[in-house]
């Protein structure tokens, strides 16, 4: 696919947003970018919870404030449901204290809607640092893989 995402299919996207004209903008710059995705957009905690289950799902995009649902909200839930997909608040009400929370409870990045200039850089960045932690965790041993030790320090100890 172009734009070097790795995928050999246009992005998978869940996308809150209450605004179709901000999802509408962000599909355009996505595409201007060399991005092309599939945006499922919705608005509810119902939907997003439906949207979580999607095979396969590339990335989260979040507005903050919405009327139905919150964006740290929907952020704990792709936590539980869907931590490996990065999550990237898109929103115009974000202030930096809030921002930096966000990215302590476990947001990828965070956008704000005055300035996506930064949208395709933050998505490709996003992507790249998944595929990075899925290659290393697929290196790495899991807990059934790990060799089991002989017990504690004084093993084998003549006492």
């Amino acid at each position: 696919m172009p734009g070097d995402t790795g995928l050999s299919r246009p992005l998978i996207i869940l996308h809150l947003e209450d605004s179709p004209a901000d999802a509408e903008l962000i599909e355009k710059m996505l595409i201007a970018g060399g991005l092309p995705a599939e945006n499922i957009r919705v608005e509810t905690r119902s939907a997003f919870l439906e949207g979580l289950k999607l095979r396969p799902l590339d990335l989260i995009l979040c507005d903050y404030t919405l009327p139905q649902f919150h964006g740290l909200a929907a952020l704990e839930l792709a936590r539980e449901h869907r931590p490996d997909v990065p999550f990237i608040f898109v929103s115009g009400t974000l202030g930096d204290d809030l921002a930096a929370d966000t990215l302590r409870r476990g947001a990828t990045d965070y956008l704000l809607k005055d300035r996506l200039a930064r949208l395709v850089p933050a998505v490709r960045d996003a992507l790249n640092k998944a595929k990075i932690r899925s290659l290393v965790s697929d290196l790495l041993p899991t807990d059934v893989d790990a060799p089991t030790t002989g017990g504690g320090p004084d093993q084998g100890k003549e006492t």
